[in-house]
């Protein structure tokens, strides 16, 4: 199995991929649910073999049935744009879940993005908030940051303000900009933690520090009105005039009254 990704990719060897769908095809007869996945891939596009959508069908069941995690995903996508098989959307979703409940990140992100699409159903926010974090588990910084949220506003689950700045903290500490703003915002107004505009300041200047405009104008702020950190009107304009660059509304207001006094 390995020589044939070798074959299919070019990595240490000629890149050759007929070689590789014969190598697959000695693999997938041995039971390997990877070499069938790989087979309904190049049948699917024509790696290496003439395009048939229908063989692709059958491996990617194959696949599924042996316990592959990726071939369901493949599987729900040839429902969905009947390539090989009839159009059956219900289908593609069972497959999709399938490959996400086997552990596929793909499939995961690809329901967190349909079921927030049509969020104004309660289960399909339970549905999202419950793939969210199965990510967020996984060490992805941006659902890290959006199942912090979800905690914060209640978006699915109930809301618990200190888990979600934990979740802030863990999506922070992965450099997220929007995680860095959000989590200075809880620990300025005490949110889920106890009030502290000096480790506010700390995590606005990091997001600051790329150039996220909402961090800039806060951190102005900051230095405007001495929370947190010594006064500085100097700073505090510099701050402001970077999220006015942006077209941050606040900020582009502040600099207005501060011209006109």
């Amino acid at each position: 199995f390995q020589l044939a990704v070798c074959h299919e990719i070019g990595t240490g060897v000629p890149k050759d991929q007929k070689a590789a769908v014969d190598l697959y095809q000695k693999s997938a007869a041995q039971g390997n649910p990877k070499a069938m996945c790989n087979l309904g891939r190049c049948h699917l596009n024509g790696w290496g073999v003439a395009m048939d959508a229908a063989a692709a069908v059958s491996w990617f069941e194959k696949a599924t049935e042996a316990g592959d995690d990726i071939a369901p995903f493949c599987l729900g996508g040839c429902y969905n744009a009947g390539n090989g098989v009839a159009k059956d959307f219900s289908r593609a979703i069972d497959f999709w879940q399938l490959s996400a409940e086997r552990g596929y990140p793909e499939a995961q992100r690809l329901l967190v993005k349909m079921f927030c699409r049509r969020s104004g159903n309660p289960f399909e926010l339970a549905e999202a908030a419950k793939w969210i974090l199965r990510l967020a588990e996984q060490g992805d910084a941006e659902m890290q940051y959006r199942y912090a949220l979800a905690c914060l506003n209640g978006y699915g689950i109930p809301v618990d303000e200190k888990l979600g700045c934990q979740w802030l903290e863990k999506s922070a500490g992965q450099g997220s900009a929007e995680a860095q703003c959000r989590l200075a915002r809880c620990f300025f107004e005490g949110t889920g933690v106890a009030q502290d505009y000096a480790k506010a300041v700390q995590w606005y200047r990091k997001a600051a520090e790329q150039g996220f405009a909402e961090a800039e104008y806060m951190l102005g702020f900051c230095y405007h009105s001495g929370q947190g950190i010594p006064k500085d009107y100097a700073e505090a304009l510099k701050w402001w005039r970077l999220a006015a660059a942006k077209e941050y509304p606040e900020a582009e207001y502040n600099l207005g009254i501060c011209y006109a006094n």
